[in-house]
């Protein structure tokens, strides 16, 4: 394979600039986008995201790409504080605050979905990162990942938001094709095919090199740095650019969107710090408790119930015990107000698991992860409830739009994952209230003492029947449906 790392090739993050005399957002030269493409139709490529990296006047523009709900992937040069010396990012919250806008291709229209990042996993070997969305982009399709590599002289579609020959700050996604040249096992060159003098320029950065087959679009690379010929504010002639190759990454993609967040031993959580997965997140508040709540907002899941006392904070203990102290508490000078109580197991970590649960896990003999020893019980609970099944303080579960959850104050409500409005609640002020589908059909709420034969509803759908099933819809009904399929009750909170 031919080497293909020029020395002077750009780096395409694009700093933002305001404009006072046009009272407009500038781009200055930094970014990647087929200059001499042509907008794409709408709706077409909707997976391509453009970020904003930083405040003004030190904004930085660059494209993505949604491969997941909650996750782009883009160029990890997006995110250095310099990247003409380094391309290196540490793993964990992006040092500038960062916002995506994915799912509309004209940014001037409605629609589309934008939200925050909060975590970034960068990969060592090449320009591509993670970046995790503070909420899903429900509603847009992500692209799929190709198992095959680039081949010399294969057509490419390259997609980005960056400038282009006329335009500092375009408002549509643009694309060009472009020809394979050269590759190395972590990149490839390409050059312009059609139109000839397309270009990529600041602001394309992170954008996605796209093979079409069976009539669908698949990620084969994101760009990451080019000549910058032909761009708007570039001096320069030459054309082409370098793109960060993604074919046989699905494995580390999918391992990132569903990971643990870890404590190690010796970690805090100090107030206003927390720990983030995919759809819950455990905040040390600053009132001294410890909280879980969903992404989507509404009532704790979980918490340490340590509230009151300003200035506490959270250790993972090296003895394995995961404790809340008082602010001028310690390990060696006590003032502990909570903890799993799980002393004497050296080494244990804390886990913040992809499927929401809080685990304390024990270090087994070859140093790896060992048994549970503790957990908040707040997993992801099935869409489909049977007969018998409850949903206890905490539990939760989601559709593709909308979230249920019973959170541990004894409000049931359901909000919508992308958003985190509330679209319709029952019950409140009931700590340990729970609810149950009942076998004959009923969906209660119950109060913590109550029951099917203790009494204690606080609501009810009203529903009796044998065969009955209570569905939480992909559309965002919950919906409480006969044997014969026919619905007997429902939220009303379709979308």
């Amino acid at each position: 394979m031919s080497r293909i790392r020029p020395p002077r090739a750009a780096r395409l993050g694009g700093a933002l600039a305001a404009c006072a005399a046009l009272g407009a957002t500038l781009l200055a030269p930094g970014s990647a986008q087929a200059v001499a493409g042509q907008p794409v139709p709408l709706g077409t490529y909707a997976f391509t995201a453009r970020l904003v990296v930083g405040d003004q006047p030190e904004a930085r523009a660059c494209s993505g790409v949604l491969v997941d709900p909650r996750w782009v992937l883009t160029a990890k040069s997006c995110f250095a504080a310099d990247p003409a010396q380094s391309i290196d990012v540490p793993t964990g919250a992006p040092a500038r605050r960062t916002t995506v806008t994915v799912g509309k291709t004209d940014l001037t229209a409605a629609g589309g979905h934008t939200t925050a990042v909060v975590e970034l996993v960068p990969r060592s070997d090449r320009d591509l990162v993670m970046a995790r969305l503070e909420r899903p982009a429900t509603g847009v399709t992500p692209v799929a990942l190709s198992a095959n590599a680039p081949t010399a002289g294969e057509e490419l579609t390259v997609a980005g938001f960056g400038r282009t020959r006329t335009t500092w700050v375009p408002d549509r996604l643009h694309s060009a094709v472009f020809t394979v040249g050269g590759t190395s096992a972590t990149e490839f060159e390409v050059a312009p095919r059609t139109p000839a003098d397309a270009s990529l320029c600041q602001g394309d950065a992170g954008g996605p090199a796209l093979r079409t087959g069976n009539g669908a679009p698949a990620l084969v690379a994101v760009t990451s740095r080019s000549w910058q010929g032909g761009c708007l504010g570039s001096a320069a002639t030459r054309t082409g650019a370098f793109e960060s190759r993604t074919d046989g990454l699905a494995s580390w993609v999918k391992g990132t969107t569903n990971r643990s967040v870890r404590m190690t031993p010796g970690q805090k959580l100090l107030p206003g710090q927390m720990l983030a997965a995919n759809d819950v997140k455990v905040l040390m508040q600053t009132d001294g408790n410890l909280v879980m709540y969903h992404n989507a907002g509404g009532g704790a899941l979980w918490a340490s119930g340590t509230h009151g006392n300003p200035g506490a904070y959270a250790v993972m203990q090296t003895d394995g015990n995961f404790v809340v102290y008082g602010k001028d508490g310690g390990p060696s000078t006590g003032g502990a107000l909570w903890s799993t109580r799980t002393h004497g197991n050296e080494g244990a970590s804390l886990a913040l698991q992809s499927d929401g649960n809080l685990v304390l896990y024990s270090l087994s003999p070859t140093g790896g992860t060992g048994s549970a020893l503790w957990s908040s019980t707040t997993w992801k609970r099935p869409a489909t409830l049977k007969a018998g099944d409850r949903l206890g303080p905490g539990a939760w579960t989601h559709s593709e739009r909308v979230v249920l959850l019973m959170d541990i104050l004894g409000r049931l409500s359901i909000r919508e994952r992308a958003t985190g409005r509330e679209l319709w609640a029952v019950g409140d002020l009931n700590p340990g209230a729970y609810a149950l589908f009942q076998p004959d059909g009923n969906f209660v709420l119950y109060a913590k003492d109550g029951g099917p034969t203790t009494g204690g509803a606080l609501w009810n759908t009203g529903t009796f029947g044998t065969g009955f099933s209570l569905v939480l819809r992909d559309g965002g009904d919950l919906v409480v449906s006969g044997a014969d399929g026919r619905t007997q009750w429902s939220s009303g909170t379709a979308l």
